[in-house]
């Protein structure tokens, strides 16, 4: 009755699932039919009490409607300790997998389409190094980002075009930043790009770029992001954009129409790393342990000194996630905390079942609210 009246459903609950995890960090999610697909650098599935489920290789597959590991998914970058899955899309009843990794021949690397039920190879392309992929079936296209924008034949897997190069001025940050493009979001001829630039091609550009299906830059769109801000996650209602962003450290909104300028932002105290849209709300996840609930908050920096977290005393406590209205209001209620590693969320995927969501959580935690679930996590209504 709720779902089919349109009523929002709350968030789901603080606690995990008692699902199966990994070893390594997960990057990436993508869904066909009950099978979802994960992404990253692990080499195990593992029960939560330790138990090795299966050996694989940076991809890993699992029933949505039991919760089981699936055996399917081929090993990208076996043996290798640098390999990396960055980014999973959906293509019909196919995965687009890209990223960082080996393939059969020289000419055959960095992304793979693959059937989607049984783990078949279905076809290799030539890409540089990928941060992101984008399905475009209507085109016959797939769009890989890496340095520049580049886009393949879905069907022959012939490289079409490279274009929109981005570069990066390293003298704007204390961290050496890879340009290149972290997340793509389409909307009709438009192509929306979270990206590490200051440049693409010779024109100026910051975190998030407007681009067209053929590559072409807009120019005149601009995002305000700070001197040292580069984006890494982008989604997207009909009319504004939702940016994920580091280097400032930060989640804002940004207008479709006009010039690039913010609605609203707020502060987080490391990366935002992840947005998604859920329940009628926005669901981010970083290496943040502080975030801004009002417009003006300062949350500091992510380091291991408690007292840059929040040096004025402004912000509010979530380790990993959090979640805002569409105007920037912080949800008071929802703080699942994330602990382990550094970068604690690089993925969420929000799925809708019949009985409510649920919120499936990849990064580099290895506890959820005190429960041992490393690197893989799903929380249920």
């Amino acid at each position: 009755m709720l779902l089919a009246s349109g009523a929002a459903l709350a968030l789901p609950s603080e606690t995990p699932d008692d699902t199966p995890m990994l070893n390594g960090p997960a990057r990436t999610f993508a869904q066909v039919g009950d099978n979802l697909w994960v992404g990253g650098n692990f080499t195990q599935v593992k029960q939560r009490d330790g138990t090795l489920i299966d050996e694989v290789s940076n991809v890993a597959v699992f029933d949505l409607s039991t919760g089981a590991y699936l055996d399917i998914a081929p090993k990208l970058g076996a043996g290798s300790d640098t390999s990396n899955v960055r980014d999973i899309a959906v293509y019909g009843n196919n995965v687009l997998i890209g990223g960082d990794f080996a393939g059969p021949t020289a000419k055959q690397r960095n992304l793979v389409a693959v059937d989607a039920l049984t783990g078949g190879v279905v076809r290799w392309y030539n890409a540089q190094r990928l941060q992101s992929v984008l399905a475009a079936p209507d085109l016959g296209r797939v769009y890989g980002g890496g340095v520049s924008l580049t886009a393949f034949d879905f069907g022959s897997g012939a490289k079409l075009w490279s274009r929109a190069k981005t570069t990066v001025d390293q003298t704007l940050r204390t961290h050496h930043l890879q340009p290149g493009y972290r997340d793509l979001e389409r909307d009709g001829s438009t192509i929306w790009a979270a990206c590490g630039c200051d440049w693409v091609n010779d024109d100026p550009a910051k975190a998030l770029v407007r681009l067209d299906t053929e590559g072409g830059h807009d120019a005149s769109w601009v995002a305000q992001a700070g001197t040292g801000g580069f984006g890494i996650s982008v989604t997207q209602t009909s009319g504004n954009l939702y940016l994920g962003a580091g280097g400032n450290d930060f989640v804002a909104e940004y207008p479709k129409g006009g010039s690039g300028k913010r609605s609203w932002v707020r502060d987080t105290s490391g990366s935002t790393q992840a947005v998604e849209i859920m329940d009628g709300q926005l669901v981010i996840g970083g290496h943040f342990v502080e975030v801004a609930d009002d417009p003006g908050d300062r949350c500091g920096n992510r380091t291991s000194d408690p007292s840059t977290l929040d040096p004025y005393g402004e912000c509010q406590t979530r380790k990993g996630l959090a979640a805002y209205s569409f105007s920037g209001t912080l949800d008071p209620n929802w703080d699942p905390a994330l602990t382990g590693k550094y970068n604690l969320a690089w993925a969420l995927h929000p799925e809708d079942t019949l009985v409510g969501t649920r919120l499936h959580v990849g990064g580099e935690f290895t506890k959820v609210n005190g429960i041992r679930q490393e690197y893989y996590a799903r929380f249920s209504s």
